[in-house]
Formats: structure tokens, C-alpha cells, sequence
């Protein structure tokens, strides 16, 4: 399944953004990446998959559907900004 959702954002100080931290809630697990300042969009799978070892010592796979997103800015100090979060329908 390739099915993904665009997010994009701009800032009133843009010149202060060092970083930007996308954050993406798969079920109960948050999991994030840092883009760089020049970035402005970002394109989340809607599914991940999480691997874990079942009681038997089996690998079992899961599906999650994304159900939250949200994006700060962070600054040269690493000081970061108010997360912005919406939900995924």
C-alpha cells in the first residue's frame, strides 16, 4: 500500500528555523524525522509496520494506520517550538 498524505507549513520567522521535526502517531507510537530548514512539505505513509517478537519467539508483523501528525520548528540552539498537530481522517 502506497497511500500517503502531504502535509505542508510555512512560518512567520523562517529565517530562525534551523530544523524542522515532523512527528507521526502509527496506533499508540509516535516516530518522527528532522528535516532540514529548506523543506517545507513532508509525505507520511497512512500505514507503517511494527515488528515484534510474539510470547513464542516468533516475528510477528502489525499494521498501524496513521491517525495523528504534527511539526515543529527548532532553532540553532535546539530550542523547539509549539508542536502544531492535526488529525489524520
Amino acid at each position: 500500500n502506497n497511500d500517503k498524505v502531504k502535509i505542508s507549513w510555512t512560518h512567520i520567522k523562517k529565517e530562525s528555523v534551523f530544523n524542522w521535526v515532523v512527528y507521526m502517531k502509527y496506533g499508540s507510537q509516535w516516530t518522527y524525522e528532522i528535516l532540514t530548514n529548506d523543506i517545507s512539505s513532508y509525505e507520511a505513509p497512512l500505514e507503517s509496520e511494527y515488528k515484534f517478537y510474539s510470547d513464542s519467539g516468533k516475528v510477528q508483523t502489525k499494521k498501524m494506520i496513521l491517525t495523528d501528525i504534527a511539526v515543529s520548528a527548532v532553532d540553532r540552539v535546539s530550542n523547539e517550538s509549539t508542536l502544531s498537530m492535526h488529525k489524520i481522517k
